[in-house]
């Protein structure tokens, strides 16, 4: 739906669009007002639970280094770890990748393909290994990377504007046949919350690879 379709719909119905449209904005001031309260109520509970509980900062930092040992062992044991060392990968996601491309056959030689949350590297270097040298893997994100043969890396958010142009500025106009996110917001551990978040990454998302992909790329 256009913009002018947006401002026909908004602009018609005379009294009773009208009033129709001051029930939406009651109804979005009250939403409104019902996030701010909840908000305001969860970061009450926060502080009121960090007042009670008064942990010396000795006895947090204990537990972050027995979870931190908790992980290397826990890292040390798993085999699709050992397998990326082995192979050359960055990480133990290159095997998830490996696993969706298996399934729904998203890479062949030559496509174009831009990596968003690259880092540390895993994705990218799967992706440049299966479009090969007439391919190309442009690799975002936010967090700096060591750089991997094959693939142009730009430092910062596929939500500045700058990113579109930094990309273009490497493929010129160049329209790309496949999106691949391996992205995750800062969880919070709240669930709902993270949800959302997550929902509103993915969305987001979505709307930047639109804008680079040909019609019938894949994000």
């Amino acid at each position: 739906m256009s913009k002018r379709d947006l401002e026909l719909i908004d602009n018609s119905g005379g009294d009773a669009g009208n009033a129709n449209r001051h029930n939406r904005f009651e109804v979005m001031s009250k939403t409104a007002k019902s996030i701010e309260f909840f908000a305001f109520q969860v970061d009450r509970s926060f502080y009121a639970s960090r007042r009670r509980r008064r942990i010396p900062s000795e006895r947090m930092g204990a537990k972050r280094d027995a979870r931190s040992r908790a992980w290397g062992l826990k890292q040390a044991k798993d085999p699709y770890v050992a397998a990326a060392r082995a192979q050359g990968f960055r990480s133990r996601a290159a095997f998830k990748l490996e696993q969706l491309d298996k399934k729904d056959r998203l890479f062949r030689k030559g496509m174009n393909v831009i990596d968003l949350g690259a880092a540390p590297g895993s994705w990218s270097q799967y992706a440049v290994s299966k479009v090969g040298s007439t391919g190309r893997v442009i690799a975002l994100d936010r967090l700096k990377m060591a750089a991997i043969p094959g693939v142009s890396f730009i430092y910062g958010d596929f939500l500045e504007s700058t990113a579109i142009d930094e990309i273009r500025s490497i493929c010129g106009e160049e329209q790309f046949d496949l999106v691949i996110s391996d992205m995750a917001p800062n969880l919070t551990g709240i669930k709902d919350v993270d949800q959302a978040a997550m929902g509103e990454l993915v969305a987001r998302a979505a709307v930047f690879a639109q804008g680079l992909l040909h019609e019938k790329g894949v994000f």
